[in-house]
Parts: structure tokens; sequence; C-alpha cells
């Protein structure tokens, strides 16, 4: 996207569900935060090796680790390393501890903020010398904030959620004398008497919380916007009425502080935190009327929207990474707000204008992995300015990763117009290109009611003698697709119940394949004659009339997906292509000449299309006959002759299995048919959404909103 790319800053080495990297200060290391509790330090060099990487703090034993919960992040003292400064061996740590009071119930969440003591002599960080500054416990484990900045004034800036739930539901935000929630906390871990003053108010816990909360340790900075002599208020908030604010960036040059705040199911924010004021949720949600009305709030505070909100059909889960102020990128990202997106795998600058000008945003890099399991969990810079963007490999799985921007490039660029990008030999009459394969699949993904064709080209010098010309096949998993093969599914609608020969034809989507089993994806929007179609650089939506049998109208709205909407669906779990997979391949055909039904997995093997093994010195391998007879297969929703059950978890496959698999998007649940039902998570589970179906029910555990399938 618009020339850039990313590249494994660090190739040699992996993590463990990195959230942060950052400059140890005084050295030439970086220190990165692992989810899972650890603390490590490593060169920061391309060529750093997995010995180098030394492990700076071990607190697994301490971390309780949960979709939201983990060890989140380090700040080093201003003075860290300066020696004979009273503080330069103090650090700070936020991480939700372990193990749970008991009656907590696993849902619980145990918050902390702890001071420790580095080791010079040993460059470890000593376990035994936490003081805990704050401890909150509340009922439930999502939205724990934890991002943490030192200001200008060398006070101690650090994030925390709502309590968690749906909608606000625990009761907790908005208010200042309960306990640390829904805002930015403000504190000086000096105590210095001259500029604070001490703690007047300890944070309560919830009403039944079977873990106590407290604070300790610090002064209330004295310039602090809600102080109360009488200790009616918690005096720590610098700001309140934020949601789950996950990531925060304080801008070095400018002073300004930036909190990506996760959306409830509406909108996503990235907000510009100002001394004394109120982001408004949960009556508001970005821009939009929030769950709860604003009449049963008391609001105080400066009433604060967002500087950049959007829709969570384009996304979710945002993360700040702040004003881009190095010299490396500087006359290409200009000082533009950085954040990324977590259900897309997108990396976004934003152009902001103080004065009011609307914001200008553009997507910088997309394809980065989706999901809170495997998508990007953060975005750093070092000292340099140097753009890290740390990406998760699943559920605390080694093989997280560290990317950084790359040099502007040409990036893949594609034609125009569809007619210029070779696929149709006629455009107009969508006539395919003798390179174009037709294929079919088993239970086709709903799209609308549209109607859908497809094709596929395997790149080859037209002999299929190498195992780089061929489909390396899987019986149950994701195929692997040769470099420079491409997808293509055109949709059209039925816009005329009374005459289905009256179509609209709607788009032309392309996946192409790239090296290391990666992909990108176009979607090219046919114009109003249906003689052509455009290349889409963005997502659009359009409207248009459905006639019914009876002369009836009704209006449809048709959601044409940007390149990163593609890589939502497409993402590293679900592999290169959605319907291309064995159980969803497997299914009868007629024979292009003679019109003789045959299975389709046996024409494609025929074609020579397929191999068993990818080691490049060995000659490919087709299929035998126990693949084929063996092989898992899909069936329709409406094929009777199957029995419902398959037929259903069929549907769900085709429909769901995409996001809802492990260490994809939305990982509940296994949609996938190779799996079997006792181990799907289909039955008897707990429902994870606010959906508000007639007489469904809901539940308190995490909702999100991913973009539909």
């Amino acid at each position: 996207m618009n020339g850039w790319t990313t590249v494994n800053a660090f190739p040699n080495l992996t993590f463990v569900d990195p959230l942060w990297v950052g400059d140890l200060p005084g050295s030439d290391d970086l220190v990165v935060i692992e989810k899972t509790g650890f603390i490590r330090r490593f060169p920061n060099s391309p060529d750093a090796t997995p010995g180098q990487m030394k492990v700076v703090l071990d607190l697994s034993a301490s971390v309780q680790v949960s979709e939201d919960q983990g060890l989140y992040q380090i700040a080093f003292h201003p003075d860290f390393g300066k020696a004979g400064f009273t503080h330069a061996n103090d650090v700070f740590i936020t991480y939700n501890h372990r193990p749970a009071a008991s009656g907590a119930g696993p849902n619980h969440s145990v918050w902390r903020l702890s001071r420790f003591r580095w080791q010079p002599a040993l460059g470890t960080i000593d376990p035994s010398s936490e003081s805990v500054l704050i401890q909150q416990y509340d009922p439930h484990r999502w939205h724990n904030g934890g991002a943490m900045a030192f200001d200008a004034s060398g006070f101690l800036l650090v994030t925390c959620g709502d309590g968690g739930g749906a909608n606000g539901e625990f009761g907790l935000i908005q208010k200042r004398n309960g306990g640390f929630f829904g805002g930015v906390l403000r504190i000086d871990v000096d105590n210095d008497p001259a500029r604070s003053h001490a703690i007047r108010r300890q944070p309560a816990s919830p009403v039944g919380g079977a873990f106590a909360s407290f604070s300790q340790g610090y002064g209330i900075p004295n310039d602090n916007p809600w102080l109360s002599t009488a200790g009616t208020v918690l005096e720590e908030f610098y700001a309140i009425g934020l949601r789950s604010p996950h990531s925060m960036s304080l801008d070095p040059v400018t002073g300004e502080i930036w909190v990506g705040d996760v959306g409830q199911s509406a909108r996503e924010e990235l907000n510009l935190i100002k001394r004394g004021a109120n982001y408004e949720w949960p009556f508001m949600e970005g821009t939009l009327a929030g769950p709860v009305l604003r009449s049963k709030f008391t609001v105080v505070g400066i009433e604060t929207p967002p500087v950049y909100s959007y829709d969570r059909t384009e996304g979710g889960c945002v993360l700040t990474g702040g004003r881009y102020q190095g010299a490396k990128w500087s006359a290409l990202l200009g000082g533009g707000i950085l954040f990324a997106d977590n259900s897309q795998g997108a990396l976004r600058e934003m152009k902001w204008d103080p004065d009011g000008g609307p914001p200008v945003v553009r997507q910088i890099v997309s394809g980065l992995g989706i999901g809170i399991y495997s998508g990007i969990s953060g975005i750093c810079t070092d000292a340099a300015g140097e753009i890290y963007i740390l990406k998760l490999n699943g559920e605390s799985q080694p093989g997280g990763t560290i990317r950084k921007l790359a040099t502007a490039s040409t990036a893949p660029t594609a034609p125009a117009l569809l007619s210029a990008t070779g696929l149709f030999s006629d455009t107009r009459q969508l006539v395919p290109s003798p390179a174009l394969r037709p294929y079919e699949v088993a239970s086709p993904l709903w799209s609308d009611g549209a109607s859908k064709r497809r094709w596929l080209v395997i790149p080859n010098d037209g002999n299929r003698n190498l195992v780089s010309e061929r489909i390396l096949y899987s019986a149950t998993g994701n195929w692997s697709f040769p470099e420079g093969s491409v997808f293509v599914k055109h949709f059209e609608m039925p816009v005329d119940a009374r005459n289905p020969s009256v179509v609209k034809r709607l788009e032309t989507r392309v996946i192409v394949c790239t090296p290391g089993g990666s992909k990108y994806g176009l979607t090219y929007r046919w114009n109003e004659q249906g003689t052509d179609a455009v290349l889409l650089t963005d997502g659009a939506e359009e409207t248009f009339a459905v006639t019914g049998q009876d002369g009836s109208t009704e209006t449809r709205t048709w959601s044409y997906p940007s390149r990163a909407n593609c890589l939502e669906c497409h993402g590293d779990a679900s592999g290169q292509a959605l319907g291309l997979r064995t159980h969803q391949m497997n299914l009868p055909v007629q024979r292009p000449v003679t019109g003789e039904i045959e299975g389709q997995l046996q024409l494609l093997n025929e074609e020579r299309l397929f191999t068993t093994t990818n080691e490049v010195s060995y000659a490919p391998s087709s299929l035998s006959a126990a693949h084929l007879d063996t092989a898992l297969e899909s069936r329709r929703i409406d094929d009777v002759a199957a029995p419902l059950e398959h037929r259903v978890r069929s549907y769900l496959d085709s429909n769901c299995a995409h996001c809802h698999q492990p260490n994809a998007a939305v990982p509940y649940f296994d949609a996938r048919l190779q799996t079997p039902l006792a181990s799907q998570r289909l039955m008897n589970e707990a429902i994870r959404g606010q959906f508000h179906l007639p007489g469904g029910a809901t539940s308190s555990l995490e909702t999100r909103r991913y973009p539909p399938c």
C-alpha cells in the first residue's frame, strides 16, 4: 500500500506474544514485553541471535494470562541509569496478578502497577524488589488498560479500562469515588512534597469483590484536575470516559498524549488526552450515541469527542503508535499519527489538523495478520524513530515477530481496469482467458443471495514437473499455492425475481499469491453498464433496487471490500484461498470436453495440479487413489441426501471457519469441518456476544463485533 511494505526486523528471533518493545536506556539493547510474563533484552540489530536474548525478569508465575490479560508494559524512570540519582534503578510494570483469590472465578482481574528495582551489575530486574503501587480488583477479565508513559513533568500516566463486560454493564465508569476504572491516571512516583500530596482516598473493589484493592507509595500531583482535600474522589484521575485503552503514546516533542480506545460494537477511537477531559463512554461511542443514556450519569469534566473514529465494520481493536518524529521516514510520514487495526492487520496514518480540519487517513501497509491471538499487538519506536510493529502468533505460542517498515518501494500494482488484466479475453461477455480454469465448491459461502463464478490459475512452463508448479495438497489443512497463482471470483445479483436472467454485475475479486504462502487481494467494481470493472483502493457501498415476484421493490446494500478487507477473511489461519481446500473441492463436476460426471479432485489430479511434497529436490508426487478415496467431503445445506448435522457443519465451515478457528480473528470456537464435533465448542458453550436475537440470551463475557463473514 502506498509504496510501503514490512520486513522482519529481527529474523533470527521469535517471541511469545510480544506486546511492547523499546530502548533499554543507556545501552544499545531493546527490551521486549511478552504477554506471558517475560521481559527480555536483545541487541538492536537485524543480526541478533537467540543466544543474545536474555531474560530480564520472569513474572510468569505471577501473571494471569487470558485474551486481555497478561504482562502489559514497562516504563523506565526518567532518571534511569543516571548514577547517583535516587531513582536511577526504578522501573514500573503493569500486569494482571495471579493466582486468583478464592471465590473470584476465572473471569476475575487483579490489575497491578508495581515498582521494581534494576540490578545494574546483572543487567536484570530483581523479582523480589516489587512494591505494589496500585492493585485494583474487578470481577471481569477484559478491558484492563495498562499502557504507561512519563509526561514532561516526570509524572507517570497509566491507562485503565471500564471493568469489562458489555455496554459498561458493571457500572464502574464515569465515577471517581469507586475504583480505578475507565480513564487515565497521573501520579508522582517520586513522592515530591513540593509538587504532590499524599493519597487521600483508597480505591474500592466492586461489590462482592474477592480481592483487596489499594494504592500506596506515590503522591498525587497538585495540578491534577479533580482534587479533594476531603478525600471524596480518587484524585489520580487525569481524564475519564474511556472503555478499553490498550495503547497510549506520548509525543516527546509536542507532549501530545494519544490513546487508542477499543470500541464496543460501533466505533473505534483515537483520542488526544487532555487534562480534565471526559471521553464520554458509555453514553457516547465515538460520534454515536452509546448504549447507556447520558441522563444516567452526573457528567463531569470537559466532554471531548475523539479526534478520529471509524466504524467497526472497517476493523476493530485499535492500537495507537503516536506521532512519528523520527528522521528516517520524515519526508514520507511527515509527523502523522500512526495507528494499527488488529482486526484488519493494517497500519495507518492520520494527518491531524489541530485547528479543527477533518483528519485525513491513509493506509500504509496491510496483510499483517488479524485477531486478538494472531494480529498486531502494538506499534512502538526506538530512540532513532524506527517503527516496530509487533505481531502475535496465537494463544501464547512461540513465533511472534517484530516487524519494521521497509524502504518505500514499488508496492504490488494492478491495472486500473479489469479489461486490462488479461484475465478475460472478452470482459464485456465475461469470457475467461484460456489460462483461467473454472472450479466449483461444495458448500458455497452465502453472499447475500449473489451468484458467483470462480476460476484459478496455477503458473507453470507447460510440463508441471516441478514442485513450484503445483498445489501442495493437504487432506485437512490449508492448501499452499505457488507464487503467482491467481484466484478469481465474480459476483452478480439477480435483481428481478420475475426474470432470473436480469442481473446486476457487482464485482470481481482477485487473490494473488506471493512468496512464503502470502497473498494480496484486489476488488474490481463493475460499472453501471456492466461492460468493465474499476479497481478499488478503498472499500465502498452501493444501494440498488431488487424487484420481487409480485412487482414490489426493496433496497439492497452491497459492500465492496478494500484490499485490507480482503485479508480479514483471507488471514494467516485460513490460508491463501478459502474455498480451495480438500472438502470444498471434493464434489462431482462435468468433464470439460465429454460432459461426463467425475470427481473434481480427480480431474485436478489428472491435470497434474497436486503435489504431496514441498521438497524442491524431489519430483512432485500426485495424489494416490487412497488420497482420493478417503478425502473429506463438504455438502450443501440444501442437500437432503446428506445428514443434517453434516450439512450444518459444512455450512459453518464455509461461512464461519475463516474467522472461527484456532489463531484466527475470533477463535472461541472451531467451525472447521475437519474438527470433530465434540472438539468444536459449538454446543453448550457460553454466548460470547450481545446479539439481541429474539428469545436469545446474552452474556457478560466480552462482546466484540468483528467484520461480518
